[in-house]
């Protein structure tokens, strides 16, 4: 990496105007290469070139091709492990926000490739800060980055399973079905992860409450 010609630092602001070339071959490859700099030399880079990278990579999200889209979710992944998960995180919060679904998705799988990288916790307290904002496609997007988060990290998922629990409870009893759906579905990975490890109680709570959800779907029980 030292002895590249041209430098690290002169070649990544050369690579961001390849990521809007139209040839998605192209696109995935400069992706790919930005996601290797940022694994190996990510020190030759400033934060701030680092963080433009994550906006340009926003729109990369967006794209049709499948292999696209995982190559970006990935990229962020290796960047934040470069320059710490703050940052980062804050801008896919950010991008919880917008209207396409598809979008929304890969921002959510992104998140949990984040906190699989540089560890849950330094992703946990703000996502779920990010629950209590009162907008549904944020709300939805929190679940389902926790529904990625626990089928990624398996039985690490134990020193984290109860500080969540409570939030998940309280999404399988809500009005809407999506969010009872996503939250059934993190109760799901989770439980697989951390089954035979002791946290029994806590998945008792989480079926009971997907009981409930199922009950509420069916219209057997009044809603809260």
């Amino acid at each position: 990496m030292t002895k590249m010609t041209p430098p690290i630092k002169d070649l990544l602001p050369r690579l961001t105007p390849i990521l809007k070339n139209r040839h998605e071959k192209v696109q995935e490859n400069c992706i790919d290469l930005v996601g290797r700099i940022a694994d190996r030399g990510a020190e030759f880079v400033p934060a701030r070139e680092w963080m433009r990278i994550c906006f340009e990579l926003l729109e990369m999200l967006k794209a049709h091709k499948k292999g696209i889209r995982r190559a970006t979710v990935n990229t962020f992944g290796y960047i934040a492990k470069a320059i710490g998960p703050q940052d980062v995180l804050a801008t896919l919060l950010n991008n919880l926000k917008v209207q396409e679904r598809q979008n929304r998705v890969c921002t959510t799988v992104a998140i949990a490739i984040v906190a699989e990288t540089c560890s849950p916790f330094t992703v946990l307290p703000a996502l779920m800060n990010e629950y209590r904002v009162p907008e549904l496609n944020v709300q939805n997007g929190v679940l389902k980055s926790l529904s990625f988060l626990f089928e990624y990290i398996g039985e690490m998922g134990k020193d984290y399973i109860y500080a969540v629990t409570p939030l998940l409870e309280d999404a399988l009893m809500d009005r809407d079905l999506v969010h009872r759906q996503t939250a059934a579905s993190a109760v799901k990975h989770m439980a697989l992860g951390v089954a035979g490890l002791g946290c029994e109680d806590a998945d008792e709570s989480g079926f009971g409450c997907c009981c409930c959800a199922q009950l509420l779907s069916a219209g057997a029980v009044p809603s809260c």
